[in-house]
């Protein structure tokens, strides 16, 4: 009708009698319309059965009529497209017309009623009236087709008084709605519920609560199963079962072996293909189930050739690798096979009668394991043990670097799931980043080590290995274990060729010694308890002579034979002296005053050299057979040369934003060059590296999460110095030219 919606005229037709008086003859010309004309005319005989709607053609127009009749709608403003509709036909003569609506009225519910009228150009509507309904009558089933069928099948419903929209009219299998799909005045075809599982169902069609019933009821069909072939199988066989009244779509038809279900693969209305389902340890019979209709089971049984192991390769292997399991009476459908690596499932990427391909899965982390196959229902279980292959370090690329950098680990038999792998510098846990069976990406981490030349390890699961060639750690600063205690007290530190000490000002019996060869501390004790304050130690040759701090005793240490010997006391002040050595003697002075003086080891002698006016405690410094003297309470630096008795000052330190005091300082020196760690009254976390050679210094910012030099200290060997932080149980291992 859309063609004729652009036509529509709405026509309200008002005839009112009326007396003409002419006092003039005069002839009236009245156009003439090409369109019909009608009128709605007030609802009658209103009662609980319905109603009737009355109208009127009063001109026919020019255009041939092909259908009139009634619409109606709760809302205002009914319309034939989507509004209830009576069609009283074709072809109607000029006068009033009538119809008697006995459905789709709700009681007491006001309704508004237009006529209409259709031209092969026009539509035509009469005036809009409203009245209230009683009710109506529900519609009327005459009759349906068919009479037996399958769900998801057409069904006709042939009757009267069915709504003009599909929605309102309600089809019922007994209980299960039906969607209606279709419908014509005297028909509604509706599509039988896919969930309808009844035998028998009483079909109803209901609009507004009114109900009424087919006078027969509909059938479901129930299969027929003739035979079936081949009689035996293994899982996930083709059976083809013969009979009659089959569904064409696959997943209606459940054939069933005994009480386990088979999944259908195809269908015809004679002939079903279904694949034989796991769970059948002994001879069953089969039968189909259709939407709860069940056919008589079969004659003849159907006979179940189970699963057999037989072996698997290889019997050791890593990750991703593929094992074949070899056996008897498997299936190609691979969902329908686990296999397992003791309880940790595998991957399976192709299966057939007699062999399923696995793949080491990367989760198995036992190094001996028991490979299961779980198949029709079965746990099938080898014997013999499968073994997983250890892992193996080849190269690290590089085979140095710093902490928090990333190395490739080359290698075999990693796991490709990096926190699987677990990489230990030393026993120092590297972040995994990535991994292959044959590559790792790991950040060297920040811990406590004992060495900057340290072993690495892999280890996967069960299974270590060590990598004998090593790792170089290179940071200029590197933690190393100590057994030292944690004590909050200044240290002096000195060393020989291949030991190293630190004397703590505790008030303790015990000093600490490095052994750099066998990379171990050692504890030995002072010759007694004592308390010492900013006191002095240097190394001559291989005796290490410590001594003062508010004291003038002096003694020396013999490390062979663990012996200490008092010597001569100090004579000169002793309040914060600086110390050195050079050659076989020592110097000591500048505690509190300009005196300074010199040990002589052979004859146990001290004596005076020339004054140096360093301030207040300065910091001494043994280089390469030369003597230094540093800062105080100012920036200046001093060399002392013994031969001439004089002291010759050097390049002062030009960082001088800074106050340093020296006092709480110390320094190390080695491979030709000092440095000197020193608190200010700016930041802590500086060191100033002198090179005599140049006469020159050069600042560096210690990267060191905490620092305070005046309770630090350390000493040198010939290629690093080990330094300790009071507040970490640690120390440092420094060496400036990483």
């Amino acid at each position: 009708m859309q063609f004729l919606q652009k036509n529509i005229i709405h026509k309200i037709i008002i005839i009112i009698p009326s007396i003409i008086i002419l006092t003039h003859c005069q002839k009236e010309v009245v156009s003439k319309r090409e369109y019909p004309r009608l009128r709605t005319l007030e609802v009658s005989n209103i009662s609980s059965s319905g109603a009737v709607f009355n109208g009127e053609i009063i001109s026919k127009g020019e255009s041939k009529i092909i259908d009139y009749g009634f619409i109606w709608e709760k809302d205002e403003s009914p319309s034939i497209d989507i509004s209830e509709r009576k069609s009283l036909g074709s072809d109607p003569q000029i006068g009033k017309f009538s119809s008697y609506i006995s459905a789709t009225l709700i009681k007491n519910e006001k309704y508004y009623v237009k006529s209409y009228l259709i031209t092969d150009q026009h539509l035509v509507y009469g005036n809009e009236i409203t009245f209230v309904s009683l009710g109506s009558k529900g519609p009327l089933i005459l009759y349906f087709t068919p009479k037996e069928g399958f769900v998801e099948d057409t069904l006709i419903i042939f009757g009267e008084n069915f709504s003009v929209k599909l929605e309102q009219n309600i089809v019922k299998f007994n209980s299960v709605e039906a969607q209606v799909v279709n419908r014509t005045d005297s028909s509604l075809n509706v599509i039988i519920p896919p969930d309808l599982n009844d035998k028998s169902s009483k079909i109803s069609v209901s609009i507004f609560g009114n109900v009424t019933y087919a006078p027969d009821s509909f059938t479901l069909y129930t299969p027929i199963l003739t035979n079936f072939y081949p009689d035996y199988g293994k899982l996930d066989d083709t059976i083809t079962i013969i009979g009659s009244h089959f569904h064409m779509k696959d997943e209606y038809n459940i054939a069933r072996f005994g009480n386990e279900n088979a999944f259908t693969v195809s269908s015809k209305p004679n002939e079903i293909k279904v694949l034989v389902p796991a769970n059948l340890f002994e001879p069953v019979k089969i039968s189909i189930c259709i939407s709860g209709q069940t056919s008589s089971p079969s004659s003849e049984f159907f006979t179940f050739k189970p699963p057999e192991i037989v072996c698997f390769s290889p019997s050791i292997a890593s990750y991703n690798d593929t094992v074949t399991i070899i056996g008897n009476n498997f299936t190609s459908v691979i969902d329908n096979i686990q296999i397992f690596f003791n309880n940790i499932v595998a991957n399976i990427i192709s299966a057939d009668a007699n062999s399923i391909n696995a793949i080491v899965p990367p989760n198995l982390l036992n190094t001996e394991s028991i490979i299961s196959v779980h198949i029709a229902g079965r746990n099938l279980t080898f014997l013999d043990f499968f073994t997983l292959l250890p892992p193996n370090i080849l190269s690290l690329s590089p085979d140095s670097g710093f902490i928090n950098q990333t190395i490739v680990v080359n290698g075999e038999n990693f796991n490709p799931i990096n926190y699987n792998n677990n990489f230990y510098f030393e026993e120092v846990k590297g972040e995994v980043t990535y991994s292959n069976i044959s590559t790792l990406n790991v950040i060297i981490p920040d811990g406590l080590f004992t060495s900057r030349d340290i072993l690495v390890k892999i280890k996967v699961g069960e299974q270590e290995t060590i990598y004998t060639n090593g790792f170089h750690i290179s940071n200029s600063w590197l933690k190393k274990s100590t057994n030292m205690p944690n004590f909050p007290s200044r240290i002096d530190g000195c060393a020989i060729t291949n030991k190293g000490f630190i004397f703590p000002h505790d008030g303790g019996s015990n000093f600490y010694v490095y052994d750099k060869y066998e990379n171990k501390w050692y504890t030995e004790n002072f010759w007694v308890s004592q308390t010492r304050n900013k006191s002095v130690a240097f190394a001559i040759g291989e005796l290490i002579y410590y001594g003062l701090g508010h004291a003038s005793d002096f003694r020396e240490y013999n490390p062979q034979i663990k012996s200490w010997t008092r010597k001569a006391d100090f004579p000169g002040t002793n309040v914060s002296p600086a110390a050195f050595a050079i050659a076989n003697k020592g110097y000591v002075g500048c505690g509190g005053g300009s005196d300074f003086w010199e040990y002589d080891v052979e004859n146990d002698k001290w004596s005076r050299i020339a004054d140096l006016d360093a301030g207040y405690a300065p910091i001494g410094i043994s280089l390469d057979n030369h003597g230094f003297v540093a800062f105080g309470d100012h920036t200046k630096l001093w060399e002392y040369l013994p031969n001439s008795n004089i002291w010759i000052e050097k390049a002062p330190c030009p960082f001088t934003e800074y106050i340093l005091w020296s006092g709480d300082g110390f320094a190390v020196a080695f491979q030709g060059e000092a440095f000197i760690f020193t608190t200010t009254n700016g930041p802590q976390y500086e060191m100033y590296k002198y090179s005599p050679d140049i006469d020159s210094w050069t600042k560096y910012i210690i990267p060191l999460a905490t620092w305070e030099a005046y309770r630090c200290g350390g000493f040198a060997f010939d290629d690093y110095a080990i330094i300790r932080d009071y507040h970490q149980p640690f120390v440092w291992d420094f060496q400036p030219e990483h």
